[in-house]
């Protein structure tokens, strides 16, 4: 079984994509998820738009609202 890798720019992307993807279904603004995942609001903004990235604590419970 062959295993694709993925480049570091290629998981940012990723991660930005279902962050922004996780919110929409959520349908909450920036502002309401900032407050669920107790960060900023321009943080989120970051996030989506891969200029960082969650810490682990907070991709852990990101990716739990989405099961």
């Amino acid at each position: 079984m062959a295993t694709t890798l993925r480049s570091s720019n290629q998981s940012c992307t990723d991660t930005g994509i279902f962050v922004r993807q996780l919110r929409h279904l959520l349908e909450l603004t920036q502002a309401q998820f900032a407050a669920l995942f107790g960060v900023a609001t321009p943080t989120i903004a970051r996030w989506e738009n891969n200029r960082s990235q969650p810490s682990r604590s907070s991709a852990h419970a990101t990716k739990s609202h989405a099961a």
